[in-house]
C-alpha cells in the first residue's frame, strides 16, 4: 500500500464552533451589561422621581396659597380639587399638580414715575396718574396706593382661581419673581383690574371735596378721600371680578383661628381694602400757578393783619402813620438806595436811609 506520509493536522480542529462559543460569551457579557445599565437607569429615575414627589409635597411657602389640580394627563381631569393654604402640605396625588399665589400682604402704587428704590428701580405698580375732578369741576391728579390681600375664605379662593385663570397668574414655582415681584400673569391680572377699579372709586371720591385739596394740600381732605376709596372699592371690584363675593381684602384681614386656616368653622375676617392718598394737583399748569400765588397772598393779608394788631397797641391812633413810615424805610433798605425822609411836615428832622455806615 502506497504511503502518503504523515496526516495533516489542524492547530484548531473546530475553528469555526470556537468562533461561535466566544460570540455567544460576549453577547452574553453585552446582555449582562446592557441590563445593568438599564437597572441603573431605572434607579435614577424613581431617585429623581422620588425627589420630585418630595418636592412637590413640600410646605407650602408661608406668604403663598396653593391650588391643587388634576394634571390632565392620562385621562386626569383639570379641576381645582382643593386649597392649601401658607405652611400646610399639598399631599399631592401622582395625578395632582399645584399652583401658587401671593397670600400675604400686597400693595399696589399709582405715581407718575419719577420715583426710584434704592436700585434705581421705578417704584410702583403703574405710573399713569388718575385723573378725577373735585366739585368745582377742576380736574387733578391723584397719586394713591393700596394695601390688601386675597381672600382667604375657600369658596372665595376658589372663585379667585377661576378668575386667575384668564391671566395665568398662578405659578409652578413658588417663588416666582419680576417686576413689582410678581409673576408677569399676576402683574396683568392687577394691571387690567385693580388699577381702573382704584381710577373710578378716585372719581367718585375727589368730586365730594373743593379746590383747597389741591391748592392747600389739606392733609384732612386727603384722609377723607382716601377712606371714600376704601368704602367704595368692593364694590366697584365685584363689578369688575362679577363675583358676589370679595375676592379681595384689605390688610389685616386674618382668621378667627390663625394656626388652621381654611377648617371646618373657622372663618376669614375680610376687611376693607385700604387706600392712602399723597398727593392730589390740578392737572393744569396755570390753575396751579394761580393756586400758589392766592396762597401767597392769603398768607400776606394773615402777615398784615397780625403786623396792624401790634402796631395798634404800641401806636394807637397814630397806628396808619406810623406802619407807612415804616415801610417807606423798608422799602428804601429793598431798593438799595438812600432816601431822605421828613418826619413831622416842614421844620422836621430828616432821616437817612440806609442810615451812615450802611446800616
Amino acid at each position: 500500500m502506497a504511503s502518503y506520509g504523515k496526516a495533516y493536522s489542524h492547530p484548531n480542529p473546530h475553528p469555526t464552533g470556537e468562533y461561535v462559543r466566544n460570540t455567544k460569551l460576549k453577547k452574553r457579557k453585552s446582555t449582562r451589561n446592557g441590563k445593568t445599565v438599564l437597572t441603573i437607569l431605572a434607579l435614577v429615575s424613581l431617585m429623581l422621581g422620588a425627589l420630585t414627589a418630595c418636592n412637590d409635597n413640600a410646605a407650602t411657602p408661608s406668604a403663598m396659597c396653593g391650588f391643587v389640580i388634576g394634571d390632565g394627563q392620562n385621562g386626569h381631569d383639570t379641576k381645582l380639587h382643593r386649597v392649601v393654604y401658607p405652611d400646610q402640605n399639598p399631599n399631592l396625588k401622582s395625578s395632582e399638580d399645584i399652583k401658587y399665589v401671593p397670600c400675604n400682604t400686597r400693595n399696589y402704587i399709582i405715581n407718575d414715575g419719577t420715583e426710584k428704590n434704592a436700585n434705581g428701580d421705578l417704584v410702583g405698580d403703574r405710573h399713569t396718574l388718575t385723573k378725577a375732578y373735585t366739585s368745582t369741576g377742576t380736574p387733578v391728579w391723584v397719586w394713591s396706593s393700596s394695601s390688601w390681600t386675597l381672600n382667604q375664605d375657600p369658596a372665595a379662593l376658589s372663585n379667585f382661581y377661576q378668575f386667575c385663570f384668564k391671566y395665568d397668574c398662578a405659578t409652578s414655582d413658588s417663588k416666582a419673581s419680576g417686576a413689582n415681584f410678581a409673576s408677569k400673569g399676576w402683574n396683568g391680572m392687577l394691571g387690567e383690574n385693580f388699577g381702573p377699579a382704584t381710577d373710578q372709586v378716585a372719581l367718585l371720591s375727589v368730586q365730594t371735596v373743593d379746590d383747597t385739596v389741591w391748592q392747600k394740600h389739606d392733609a384732612t381732605k386727603y384722609a377723607g378721600i382716601a377712606t371714600a376709596m376704601s368704602d367704595n372699592f368692593q364694590k366697584v371690584m365685584q363689578n369688575k371680578t362679577g363675583y358676589d363675593t370679595d375676592l379681595f381684602c384689605g390688610a389685616g384681614s386674618a382668621w378667627k383661628d390663625p394656626a388652621n386656616p381654611g377648617s371646618k368653622d373657622n372663618t376669614f375676617n375680610c376687611k376693607k381694602v385700604r387706600f392712602e392718598v399723597e398727593r392730589v394737583e390740578a392737572v393744569n399748569d396755570t390753575q396751579a400757578n394761580a393756586a400758589v400765588q392766592a396762597s401767597i397772598a392769603d398768607q400776606q393779608k394773615d402777615t398784615n393783619t397780625k403786623r396792624a394788631a401790634a402796631a395798634q397797641e404800641l401806636y394807637g391812633s397814630e397806628t396808619n402813620y406810623w406802619l407807612g413810615v415804616m415801610d417807606a424805610i423798608n422799602a428804601c433798605k429793598a431798593a438799595g438806595s438812600s432816601c431822605v425822609l421828613s418826619i413831622g411836615g416842614n421844620g422836621a428832622p430828616a432821616v437817612s436811609v440806609p442810615a451812615a455806615g450802611g446800616k
